[in-house]
């Protein structure tokens, strides 16, 4: 089933598809596409496991709590299951609120709501910093009683000493320093990225937060990756051609873009210079299964979560670059000085 959604989407995107060619011996890639460019294409399923169910619960509990809401808008949350029921209601309510703000979609900024670990609900804050792509990111918060707030590790600030302004619920506001106010972790009870789109509004997918518990879903795009690029290498071998590996991921427990970026590149790890902790930042280790002299076959990665817009990190080792022009989607292609530039085509 998922073989014939690789070449529905390969057909549309205008190539023809040969599936398990008999003309290669051995371990056969499960398509070789000729078009305005011959490539191979490997797909995979990465499926639901029953440990997640606490995790798929919570991803329902919301669902139908945000139903009711209507906006032109998609969401991605990151919860610590399984998800308190009045987590869940606070958490509806936030996004409710914050769809409704005239600049909402306007300033074209980054959305968050979420509930620190030690919440004092009824109390609410908002802030907002610049992050290190340079948009800026507002988030609606309940009041902390520690006064100290952890965020999903999507969201990275542009510099730790940047001044805020924090507003409360009961008019008053403080200026500070953004350091003040973190945790420097993924640490909380709940949160969610919301973003515009032109469709009804959405919850494309649900994470866990904590480093521990996202590991399993960065291995298993890793060891997915690993056995395509056995099976396009050999293919490789007998006609030499770009490789494209394909992963349908429909599940709650969907990997953000950064997840997926690490998954290939390596684990994100904070870096600072001695003595300067606090504008430190994250960068991307080696422990991907990208590198100089890894699966250098494969030319990039197509992970599509569930039915959404496909995602396509490149692979910058890769022995034979793809093209971008034929394949709509976000395109995350790496830099030769370690940074990475998005692309949207189509």
């Amino acid at each position: 089933m998922t073989n014939l959604r690789a070449d529905a989407w390969l057909r549309s995107s205008g190539f023809d598809c040969e599936e398990e060619p008999p003309w290669v011996t051995g371990q056969k890639p499960d398509f070789f596409c000729t078009g305005a460019f011959d490539f191979w294409a490997e797909v995979k399923t990465l499926r639901h496991e029953d440990r997640f169910e606490r995790l798929a619960a919570a991803h329902q509990q919301l669902r139908q709590r945000l139903s009711r809401i209507k906006a032109n808008a998609k969401a991605m949350a990151w919860v610590r299951p399984p998800l308190d029921a009045r987590d869940g209601k606070v958490l509806a309510t936030l996004v409710a609120r914050e769809v409704r703000r005239v600049d909402f979609g306007v300033d074209q900024g980054k959305h968050f709501v979420l509930i620190p670990e030690q919440p004092m609900y009824g109390k609410f804050v908002r802030f907002g910093f610049q992050t290190e792509d340079g948009e800026r990111a507002a988030v609606l918060a309940v009041l902390s009683k520690t006064g100290t707030y952890g965020w999903p590790a999507i969201l990275t600030p542009k510099s730790y000493s940047q001044e805020i302004v924090i507003e409360f619920s009961d008019g008053k506001t403080r200026k500070c320093r953004l350091r003040e106010i973190t945790t420097f972790t993924d640490n909380l009870r709940a949160a969610m990225e919301i973003s515009v789109c032109d469709q009804e509004f959405s919850l494309v997918g649900t994470s866990p937060v904590g480093a521990a518990a996202k590991v399993t879903t960065v291995h298993r795009i890793r060891n997915a990756v690993s056995e395509a690029n056995q099976q396009t290498k050999n293919g490789y071998q007998h006609r030499e051609a770009p490789a494209l590996t394909i992963i349908y991921h429909d599940d709650v427990m969907v990997a953000e873009d950064e997840m997926v970026v690490a998954a290939l590149y390596g684990d994100l790890a904070y870096t600072f210079l001695p003595d300067n902790f606090q504008n430190g930042r994250l960068v991307f280790t080696q422990n991907g299964v990208f590198g100089p002299d890894k699966n250098s076959t494969t030319s990039a990665v197509c992970y599509v979560r569930n039915g959404a817009e496909p995602l396509i990190v490149h692979n910058l080792w890769a022995k034979r670059a793809l093209a971008i022009a034929s394949f709509r989607g976000r395109h995350i292609l790496p830099q030769s000085d370690g940074a990475f530039r998005l692309v949207q085509q189509g």
